[in-house]
């Protein structure tokens, strides 16, 4: 009879497994829980990368361009989760949707919207209240025309919010040009 015991005295008891099948459950919850946040945190950086790549575009399309066509530029709209793309007609700078100067209007979903802020080149810093921000390529130069709110500026950072992930990611805009992600 000692035997018969000994021989089974390898195998498992009901408890051991119990406990090794919580512990696959417990990590199965949390690989999925990351995944899905993951995938926000994807969403995010491919339209952070999106609006980039349009302004990108944009000044190209200013330094091919001569200096008696319209400006090109974009329109971001405080905490909207699209901008539009336009051709300044009348040279202010600024969209202005009476006078027909709108392209295309590009929406990045419900869960991301816009946030932008003056960016102070000294303290390396935001400066003053949100607003909509209109940004103008000047042809034939890089230069850029920044309108936030109603004031000219010489950068802003533009940030990106993920509803989702609850998550930022930003662009940095400067008058010489500069278009960067932080």
């Amino acid at each position: 009879m000692k035997q018969f015991f000994k021989k089974h005295s390898k195998s498992f008891t009901i408890i051991e497994l119990i406990i090794a099948v919580s512990i696959i459950i417990i990590l199965s919850v949390v690989v999925i829980g990351n995944y899905e946040w993951g995938g926000y945190e994807v969403e995010l950086h491919e339209a952070t990368q999106k609006v980039v790549q349009d302004m990108s575009k944009l000044r190209n399309e200013a330094l091919a361009s001569s200096v008696d066509s319209p400006p090109p530029g974009i329109y971001i709209g405080l905490q909207t989760s699209s901008y539009i793309i336009f051709k300044d007609r009348n040279g202010n700078g600024e969209y202005d949707s009476d006078a027909g100067e709108t392209q295309k209007v590009i929406d990045l979903g419900e869960d991301i919207y816009f946030e932008s802020v003056e960016w102070d080149l000294e303290s390396n810093g935001p400066k003053g209240p949100r607003g909509s921000v209109n940004l103008s390529f000047i042809p034939p130069e890089p230069t850029v025309k920044i309108v936030l709110g109603d004031e000219e500026k010489n950068a802003v950072m533009v940030t990106l919010w993920s509803r989702k992930s609850n998550s930022t990611s930003s662009i940095f805009i400067s008058q010489s040009g500069l278009i960067e992600t932080r």
